[in-house]
């Protein structure tokens, strides 16, 4: 994985993706993790269908979505409070609060 899979990584000409860039962080992680990440750190991306879409074609349930959700507040909270900087707009305090919003919706 690139482990930097950011919009500004993105190399797009017309309107499709055509290279990306930074591999510094590269690492074995999940892909659809990694994926996910761009829509966490810009929640505009949000809501167009884009990650259900992508899972279809990936041939994975949607449904997951959820789980992979918490797992982003949970990894980013952990990031922000080792190195107690917040992470894009992300702080402490509305990751925990996110986190428990979540945790109350969890239907394990």
């Amino acid at each position: 994985m690139n482990g930097n899979l950011w919009l500004d990584n993105s190399i797009v000409r017309d309107g499709r993706l055509a290279g990306v860039i930074d591999f510094q962080n590269a690492s074995f992680s999940n892909p659809l993790f990694e994926f996910l990440l761009s829509f966490f750190g810009v929640p505009d991306l949000q809501g167009w269908g884009i990650e259900h879409r992508y899972c279809q074609r990936i041939g994975v349930d949607p449904a997951i979505l959820h789980w992979y959700h918490g797992l982003e507040y949970f990894d980013t909270l952990r990031w922000v409070l080792f190195t107690g900087e917040s992470f894009v707009q992300h702080t402490a305090e509305n990751l925990q609060l996110n986190l428990k919003k979540w945790l109350d919706h969890a239907h394990v």
